[in-house]
């Protein structure tokens, strides 16, 4: 569930296999997948920020549309 949630929010193929051969050497790379994750974290949010910008915009622009014109 944990890789397929990943590609589903945009981690390349290649950034899912390294962590998986992360995981599969040890605790040792707990910190390197630390990392990782937080990397894509940060990726997401800056994605998702104009995301909620446009769609704070256009549920303004349906409530308007919705009162009907104005004068």
């Amino acid at each position: 569930v944990f890789l397929t949630r990943m590609r589903a929010s945009g981690m390349p193929i290649s950034d899912l296999r390294h962590y998986v051969a992360l995981v599969d050497a040890g605790q040792h790379t707990v910190p390197e997948r630390l990392d990782a994750l937080l990397e894509h974290r940060d990726t997401l949010r800056a994605q998702i920020a104009p995301l909620q910008l446009s769609l704070a915009a256009t549920e303004y622009k349906l409530a308007t549309c919705q009162d009907g014109p104005r004068p």
